[in-house]
């Protein structure tokens, strides 16, 4: 499992544009889906259609995608992802698998890496996700190095927009959670691009409170929130997703072993 430490993300859409696949904000361009694909804002009983959960499941992670990712999809063989190794603990267990696509002006041209730092190690030149700690641009912490914020009262540093995408423990791994981060916006102003696109592309959230709006698709959760003075962040997840591909994955494990075994003399 990670760290509760959180990923941001960058959708934004001028309503010129609501009908286009692609939108521009703030010089990047970004996927988008009109209102037309039929994005469904309420908590769907997969019973009430007759679909299967597989089928319930793969049309709410289809609905619920982010820049033409979604949950379920293999992390290796994503475009323009970078992506952790997979690797077992010294114990033998497997790891999430962790990819970042940044999307923020300063990276471009620079090389991306992706991973967790151990104590006293340097980050990398470029653009770096330390999937613990935060994101660092050339080898500075993009975020507060004392208390872990992001405020940019606090060190005039902007944390670099990103995806971040997370894996299953499994072979192959497989996308279960997608952290988005990007710029500050006044999310629950109808008027702000970001309120727009979400909107756009999701329909009316399911519930809007205490600063952020939330979508649920059957099991599928999406949340969108700001920060005010910091920055902005959608969550897309499946919880049960994730526990069925790793529960089957660990059957699997456990009759690889069984096989493996030695046949005793009796």
């Amino acid at each position: 499992m990670i760290s509760n430490r959180r990923v941001l993300l960058l959708i934004a859409l001028t309503s010129s544009l609501a009908g286009c696949g692609l939108v521009k904000v703030n010089g990047s361009t970004v996927g988008s889906s009109p209102a037309s694909t039929g994005a469904n804002t309420g908590n769907n009983d997969s019973s009430s259609t007759g679909n299967s959960t597989t089928e319930a499941a793969g049309n709410a992670h289809d609905k619920l995608s982010v820049l033409d990712v979604k949950i379920g999809m293999p992390i290796d063989g994503i475009p323009s992802y970078t992506c952790t190794k997979d690797t077992r603990t010294a114990s033998g267990e497997r790891k999430d698998r962790h990819c970042v696509k940044f999307v923020d002006e300063r990276c471009k041209g620079r090389p991306t890496s992706i991973g967790s730092l151990n104590y006293g190690e340097k980050a990398p030149m470029g653009c770096h996700n330390d999937t613990a700690a935060g994101t660092f641009l050339d080898g500075l912490l993009m975020q507060d190095s004392h208390t872990g914020a992001s405020d940019q009262v606090h060190n005039g540093r902007r944390p670099l927009a990103n995806v971040h995408l997370i894996g299953t423990e499994s072979t192959p791994s497989k996308v279960y959670r997608i952290w988005y981060m990007f710029a500050e916006d006044d999310l629950l102003a109808e008027s702000s691009k970001v309120h727009k696109a979400l909107v756009a592309k999701y329909g009316e959230p399911l519930e809007t409170h205490s600063g952020k709006m939330r979508w649920k698709v059957d099991g599928t959760e999406l949340v969108a929130e700001c920060i005010p003075n910091n920055n902005c962040e959608i969550i897309v997840e499946d919880s049960n997703f994730e526990e069925n591909v790793e529960n089957a994955q660990k059957e699997a494990d456990a009759q690889t072993k069984r096989d493996a075994a030695p046949t005793p003399q009796l």
